[in-house]
């Protein structure tokens, strides 16, 4: 990467060194891109920053931000898990880390009889409170279908 100022000077020292091992570089603390089907559903998410809770699969957890981008995925947690990550394996991703989902829906069911959760706004916009909106989060459920990803009541995982 020697537009950014890197070389590879320093491996090509170490390699020839008996007992060192030099590992293979790679990107890290990187934002993560979806695919287009995925990227659609979320799009109108751009720009909303989400408390969250980001897992790789040797366990490495953040507690931090989860920023939707026109791109895909970024903020603290998703780059500092992006250290963490090996291509191929998987992310989860809970988006709603202080909520019980389950607890939710039925505390809105038997507040709001009669309101669908399509049409249900969430506690206020995201923008404003922090949550994904209702109708975004229950839109992925339901539409997600992607084979490399996993969408459960409030987690994602992600490979």
């Amino acid at each position: 990467m020697p537009g950014l100022g890197a070389t590879p000077f320093g491996y090509k020292i170490a390699e020839p060194i008996r007992g060192w091992k030099v590992l293979p570089t790679r990107a890290g603390l990187v934002p993560f891109t979806l695919h287009k089907p995925m990227l659609e559903q979320f799009q109108v998410l751009s720009g909303v920053s989400v408390p969250s809770t980001i897992t790789a699969e040797d366990g490495t957890l953040f507690r931090e931000s989860l920023l939707f981008t026109h791109r895909g995925l970024s903020g603290p947690a998703v780059l500092q898990i992006s250290s963490y990550w090996q291509a191929g394996e998987f992310v989860s991703i809970n988006l709603l880390p202080d909520v019980d989902l389950a607890d939710f829906l039925d505390v809105q069911r038997a507040e709001h009889p009669n309101q669908s959760l399509k049409k249900h706004p969430g506690d206020a916009t995201a923008k404003t409170s922090g949550r994904v909106p209702a109708a975004a989060w229950a839109k992925s459920q339901t539409s997600c279908s992607n084979s490399s990803t996993y969408v459960s009541s409030k987690r994602w995982s992600i490979r």
